[in-house]
């Protein structure tokens, strides 16, 4: 995909917003390579005939609706925010629907999948933020999955971990492609969807290890919905450079990296600092797997941690702001 990019065979639409912060012309199809790497996964499963191809068969396909939602917005930039979660949400409930769930749950996991793939995209913002973000939550879903004996989400958790990191080669640190937003809601989905597939069948998995492994995304998406639509009564759906991860590049990493042409060091400098953020929800997920009332603790820690955060650094910018306006 990066040589045909980088030939004219084969082009990405050049996105540019408040929440752009590279210069040069960089492929957004890391998700390209994802989406072969699950049929690859597919057609293994096919010739070896697994019990569990069924169920892999469609999530597969609901997985490259949603994926193409997302490419066709790379390649041609002409798809609306509020079409394409109008689409992903189509495509969740088709997927939910498969399940073996009351109709309560189709709507929860129809809801929570929509969220996780957006929420997934809000936070692809940096080289390697998003791809690591849902590897450790796929190896953590496959861990637990190992560990009540659900193999079907157990591989598949890992065979789509290796083809994440496999992107990660060519997106870390250097930025040579990136997922661009098929990717990003191609992970998300996938995440989402392999663990509402073992909390839905593995009834001792408590589904608030659900959303504590995917707490990060989850609340970002929350945060933002409640920032741009009540704190300064925006759209929910125009975009904005004031994600976490926004802060941290302009409020930390530049402060520690001043040298302006060190670009290629501040971009993947930032992802660290997200990385270890989003173990505070992995790690305790993985260790309580079976336990609500410790699941729901840590999450709440893991949303005040998020909110100290947040707003230490947005304080950082406040003297900035207020020094513009006396200017003014």
């Amino acid at each position: 995909m990066i040589y045909l990019s980088y030939r004219g065979i084969l082009k990405t639409a050049v996105h540019v917003g408040p929440q752009q912060f590279h210069k040069d012309y960089v492929p957004r199809l890391g998700g390209v390579g994802i989406f072969f790497s699950l049929w690859a996964f597919v057609l293994l499963a096919l010739a070896r005939d697994e019990v569990y191809l069924t169920n892999l068969l469609w999530l597969s396909v609901f997985a490259s609706l949603v994926f193409l939602t997302g490419f066709i917005e790379d390649v041609r930039s002409n798809l609306s925010a509020k079409l394409r979660l109008f689409l992903t949400t189509l495509f969740s409930l088709g997927f939910c629907l498969t399940l073996e769930v009351s109709l309560f749950w189709v709507l929860f996991y129809t809801s929570f999948l929509t969220i996780i793939i957006h929420g997934f995209n809000l936070i692809d913002g940096f080289n390697g933020l998003a791809s690591v973000v849902c590897a450790v939550s796929l190896l953590g879903i496959g861990f637990v999955a190992f560990e009540v004996g659900n193999i079907f989400v157990a591989t598949l958790s890992l065979g789509i971990a290796g083809a994440i990191l496999g992107f990660f080669v060519f997106n870390y640190p250097a930025g040579f492609i990136f997922l661009g937003d098929g990717g990003a809601y191609l992970i998300g989905f996938l995440s989402a969807s392999l663990g509402i597939s073992l909390i839905s069948k593995n009834q001792e998995v408590s589904p608030m290890f659900l959303i504590l492994m995917q707490a990060y995304p989850l609340i970002e998406v929350g945060f933002s919905f409640y920032r741009r639509a009540f704190l300064r009564k925006k759209s929910p759906f125009l975009p904005d450079a004031l994600h976490l991860h926004s802060l941290i590049y302009k409020m930390l990493i530049k402060s520690l990296i001043k040298n302006p042409r060190a670009e290629q060091i501040r971009n993947p400098a930032t992802s660290p600092f997200l990385w270890v953020m989003n173990s505070f929800g992995v790690l305790p997920a993985i260790m309580f797997w079976d336990d609500t009332p410790i699941l729901v603790l840590f999450l709440i820690a893991f949303i005040l941690i998020y909110v100290f955060a947040y707003f230490k650094m947005l304080m950082r910018k406040a003297p900035e702001w207020s020094r513009r306006r006396r200017v003014s």
